[in-house]
């Protein structure tokens, strides 16, 4: 049985916005690695800056990795993919189809339960799969497909995710932070 907290395991209108902001900061190489992981939310986010750098009025070369991503894909549409897959704006067999960002906030309410509130990994996933299924349909959970979400995806989405929540939680904690770097 988890141990009950006093305050739900929630995240905040500004914890939202913040890990929005780490995730839109990334750079279009790591954006790249995590679309062709299986990320659709990160491939979705490089088409903007992919935009920009094909843009005829843009005066900046085009990046290699741009050019390596366009390139790649290419190649697997002319394979006979589909420009969706190709692209990793859809999923492709065997890869995750919820966005990382939504993963990513559902394993910060896990470090959250652990790292303020002294809960264990365990009581922290049943707390935050607690707190996510009174909540399904509203705030940040809308997205999630599931009719009600599972402690073993939530503990497998906290570990995928540990190393990013790491960063994101040590930047938000320190007093030096004071805006996220966005893409130019």
């Amino acid at each position: 049985m988890a141990k009950q907290i006093k305050k739900p395991l929630e995240l905040s209108k500004e914890e939202q916005k913040y890990i929005d902001e780490v995730v839109a900061s990334y750079d279009l190489d790591d954006r790249f690695e995590k679309a062709k992981a299986g990320d659709i939310d990160a491939a979705w986010h490089t088409l903007l800056p992919i935009a920009h750098f094909l843009d005829p009025k843009c005066d900046q070369p085009i990046p290699v990795s741009i050019r390596q991503y366009l390139s790649d894909a290419f190649r697997e549409i002319l394979a006979g993919t589909s420009a969706d897959k190709a692209l990793n704006l859809k999923a492709k067999k065997g890869r995750p189809k919820t966005p990382y960002k939504l993963m990513l906030k559902v394993a910060y309410l896990v470090y959250q339960g652990v790292y303020e509130h002294s809960l264990t990994v365990e009581e922290a996933v049943a707390e935050t799969t607690l707190s996510i299924n009174d909540n399904l349909k509203d705030g940040a959970w809308y997205l999630l497909k599931e009719a009600q979400i599972q402690e073993g995806l939530v503990r497998k989405w906290y570990y995928f995710c540990l190393s990013d929540l790491e960063e994101i939680y040590l930047q938000k904690r320190d007093s030096r932070v004071t805006k996220v770097p966005r893409l130019s």
